[in-house]
């Protein structure tokens, strides 16, 4: 995906989710490799600038790197978000480790 318009509209999901807290919680069981990642490129060769892992299992935490260094967690998984814009259905089941694209 290259259009300018939906790149502007996953950014700006990521940018407006909060940082995530020390604050201890409890979660439900994480299924490995679950999740959605999105790579920002300044061109479709080059290396990405901007990595997005949003789990959609566990605590649905967001994980960002910028140039190849881990920022501070973000909270949330805006999954449904991100399934808008792409306009594609990402599922979990019980008998898949990870997102199924339907």
């Amino acid at each position: 995906m290259t259009g300018q318009s939906e790149v502007s509209a996953l950014a700006a999901v990521v940018n407006n989710l909060p940082t995530e807290t020390d604050a201890p919680r409890s979660c439900p069981a994480d299924s490995a490799g679950a999740g959605i990642w999105l790579d920002f490129r300044p061109a479709r060769a080059g290396a990405p600038d901007f990595l997005v892992d949003a789990s959609v299992a566990g605590c649905a935490d967001t994980g960002v790197s910028v140039g190849g260094a881990a920022q501070p967690d973000l909270n949330g998984a805006p999954v449904g978000q991100i399934d808008r814009i792409l306009q594609v259905d990402w599922t979990v089941t019980s008998q898949s480790s990870g997102a199924m694209a339907r």
